[in-house]
């Protein structure tokens, strides 16, 4: 009767240890001050040719020796906000900023007889698809952040 007793307990102490031992990375991700695995929050504006940009999105994607994920929000009035929830973790990113407007064009639906407005990307692809913009996320407090964009538009002269 001995030996099982000892047996249980063994089991049930080699059990709680696993429980344990499993258990304290993950509390180490939630507890504040334990991890460099925090999300920051990022504000900041952008503005196109010295005026905000009215909307679109700010997309952060890590570059080599920033650990993930890729973070972004929506621009409104110049404007935008990544909450901490969903927001990148401290280090150098690359920066995508897009705005988009309609063309005034239609073109038919692929699977209905419905009309959709054609959209074009205006934002020059230095900003977006061949980004040259970097940013740093602050590894405390909240981050600020602000861009200022030229159009391709040349000048008249």
């Amino acid at each position: 009767m001995l030996n099982v007793r000892c047996v249980l307990w063994d089991v049930r102490r080699g059990t709680w240890l696993l429980i344990l031992r499993c258990s304290l990375p993950v509390l180490a991700l939630v507890v504040p001050g334990c991890s460099d695995s925090i999300r920051k929050e990022v504000t900041g504006t952008v503005l196109l040719d010295d005026q905000p940009l009215a909307e679109g999105q700010i997309d952060l994607h890590p570059l080599p020796g920033t650990p993930g994920p890729s973070a972004g929000a929506t621009i409104e009035d110049g404007m935008f906000r990544i909450d901490p929830d969903g927001g990148p973790l401290a280090g150098t990113f690359r920066v995508e900023i897009t705005a988009s407007r309609t063309t005034g064009k239609k073109i038919k639906a692929d699977f209905s007889d419905e009309m959709l407005d054609v959209y074009v990307q205006y934002l020059p692809a230095r900003y977006n698809d061949s980004s040259e913009l970097e940013a740093t996320v602050n590894e405390t407090g909240a981050t600020e952040l602000k861009f200022e964009l030229t159009s391709d538009v040349e000048p008249a002269l």
